[in-house]
């Protein structure tokens, strides 16, 4: 059964299937005018909080890609899920969805054991009940497309934002001055051709990303932070992998014991940790349905030499929202293999050294003939080439896609001896993903309040019976606590009446909040009871009342959403007061 918050989402606003008048396409939904705004909010929250207090970069790439990319990142070959049929209705399944409650971490099984449990456990088709399916197979979760009408020049929509940033790195290394560690931040869309999406924005086939790669040096001593002392004491709940045939154990530990106890693999892992904490808490998710859970070695993505999941507590079980890997040096190496380009990075040598040095020499008496006006273009691009992948005939390809074929006599290779004076290596990289359309649906559920009765004052008021409705759920008065800081909407301005002057001064108020950043609405319709009603179920925390006294002082009355406390503020101290909550510093860690 859904939880009561899918209805007022779609009811007030928040998100809905997309395409419904069209019987709707599965795993795709549009977000209405409160949803794109909370969305909005918490990538500012993001920003604010992890980008650029860490003076990340931040980039735009597209969401297409070139087949070459994602052979090279690995996603064509490995990025696929296990898919069954029904034999009997031919209904399509993800393979580890049939087997959960039977198995740990169906995820990580391999075809041949998933085919044995599902004849083992008779499992049973959901959609007609019968219990024999095809054998499994994998399913590629890459959306394909083409680039123009040349057969065979295959586009992909990406699957995280990721490779975009790892493509730029040359360029971004250049533009941060060449220093590590550094971080690149991206906000944007991913795709991903579910076998059968069913979880509403828990499972889309596209959806909203918020990635981080943090690229650092190789060494030991790079895995650290300058700043791992203002998270250490931080307390948290990490799930560690368990060891073979034990259950997995929650731990409850500050970072700086999550490290000292080996834990985590180290401080640049703890660091990232905390920050992912500190966003997800005020964004709103509550303390005790957070925790930490680090994956198993057999369900480890084909990059990652480590992986914690940030999981949320919802009424279906725990929910990843943010991983947070340790990809090595996977994605830099596998472009710079597949490209021919450097990504390399340098740091400066304690001793200077002699070493030998080939460089790769285009041969422009052969390169002329066989390129003729493109000649120049290619000869340029063999230069920046790493001389171990001109071993042989190779494929380089063009601005613009164009492939061409190297043969050995349009280059040579000269070799020398220079002075070292810097050392190149492949940087690590650090990579916080954060899933912005699962994080969304978490903060909705988890700030999702039903009590069993008003408070005294606003039932006095009339929120006690709110019609059609709003306001109220099977068993009580619905508040959706949001944190002001992401509440789509700040404020709302009700005048008493509808007359004598009250709503041209309510539209002065909303004016003036709107003027100093605060989203604002007014609301003349029905009793000022269910107007809060109906704000305290969209997640406004704050309401202005003008009424007759307003016209005689200028005061008027500011209403909490939590507290239900009011107070008799002038105009300017009330939104003063609004604005200095909704950007009020808080607290970030649980305490020790």
């Amino acid at each position: 059964m859904a939880h009561p918050i899918v209805s007022l989402a779609k009811r007030r606003g928040f998100y809905w299937p997309a395409f419904e008048i069209y019987q709707g396409v599965g795993g795709l939904y549009d977000l209405g005018p409160l949803g794109a705004r909370l969305q909005q909010e918490l990538v500012d929250l993001w920003r604010s909080t992890y980008v650029l207090p860490e003076g990340f970069l931040e980039v735009d790439t597209p969401t297409l890609g070139p087949e070459v990319l994602f052979r090279a990142s690995g996603h064509l070959g490995e990025f696929a899920d296990l898919l069954v049929c029904c034999r009997s209705c031919q209904e399509p399944f993800r393979a580890d969805h049939l087997l959960e409650g039977v198995h740990p971490n169906p995820e990580a099984l391999p075809a041949p054991e998933v085919d044995g449990l599902l004849v083992q456990h008779k499992v049973r088709c959901p959609r007609c009940g019968a219990s024999s399916f095809d054998p499994a197979r994998p399913f590629n979760l890459m959306f394909q497309s083409n680039f123009g009408p040349i057969p065979g020049r295959f586009a992909y929509l990406r699957p995280e934002t990721a490779q975009g940033i790892f493509a730029n790195f040359p360029a971004l290394y250049r533009l941060h001055r060449k220093r590590l560690p550094f971080g690149v931040a991206q906000v944007g869309r991913a795709y991903r051709n579910e076998i059968s999406p069913r979880q509403g924005l828990l499972r889309l086939r596209e959806f909203g990303q918020m990635e981080v790669e943090y690229f650092h040096g190789p060494t030991p001593a790079d895995k650290d932070h300058p700043r791992f002392g203002e998270i250490a004491a931080d307390l948290t709940s990490l799930v560690p992998a368990p060891a073979a045939g034990t259950p997995a154990a929650p731990v409850a530990v500050t970072f700086q014991q999550a490290v000292d106890r080996h834990i985590v693999a180290h401080r640049l892992i703890a660091y990232h940790l905390a920050r992912v904490q500190q966003f997800l808490l005020r964004a709103g998710i509550p303390a005790e349905r957070l925790r930490f859970r680090q994956h198993e070695a057999d369900e480890m993505a084909h990059y990652a030499l480590d992986c914690w999941d940030a999981e949320v507590l919802l009424e279906a079980g725990w929910v990843e929202v943010v991983g947070i890997a340790d990809r090595g040096c996977f994605d830099l190496e596998q472009h710079q293999k597949a490209s021919g380009i450097s990504m390399e990075a340098e740091r400066i040598l304690a001793e200077p050294r002699e070493e030998e040095v080939t460089e790769v020499i285009p041969n422009f008496a052969t390169l002329g003939p066989s390129f003729k006006g493109k000649a120049k273009a290619i000869g340029e691009a063999l230069r920046s080439l790493d001389h171990a992948v001109l071993a042989g005939p190779i494929t380089l390809t063009l601005e613009g896609g164009e492939e061409v074929v190297i043969r050995s006599d349009h280059f040579s290779l000269s070799t020398r001896k220079e002075r070292r004076t810097v050392e190149p290596f492949l940087p690590h990289v650090v990579e916080p993903s954060f899933g912005l359309s699962r994080i969304l649906y978490c903060v909705l559920e988890t700030c999702y309040q039903v009590e069993v009765s008003p408070s005294e004052s606003d039932a006095e008021q009339g929120t006690s019976e709110p019609e059609d409705g709003e306001g109220s759920a099977a068993g009580g008065y619905v508040r959706l606590r949001l944190p002001p800081v992401i509440a789509p909407t700040k404020v709302g301005v009700f005048p008493l009446m509808d007359r004598d002057g009250l709503t041209e001064l309510a539209l002065q108020a909303e004016r003036r909040a709107i003027a100093e950043g605060l989203s604002a609405f007014v609301d003349t319709s029905q009793s000022i009871g269910r107007r809060y009603a109906r704000a305290d179920e969209v997640g406004v925390p704050f309401c202005i009342t003008i009424d007759y006294q307003t016209k005689e002082d200028g005061t008027v009355t500011l209403r909490h959403r939590d507290t239900r406390t009011q107070e008799r503020h002038s105009i300017v101290d009330a939104l003063l007061a609004v604005a200095a909550a909704v950007r009020k510093p808080v607290s970030f860690g649980r305490g020790t």
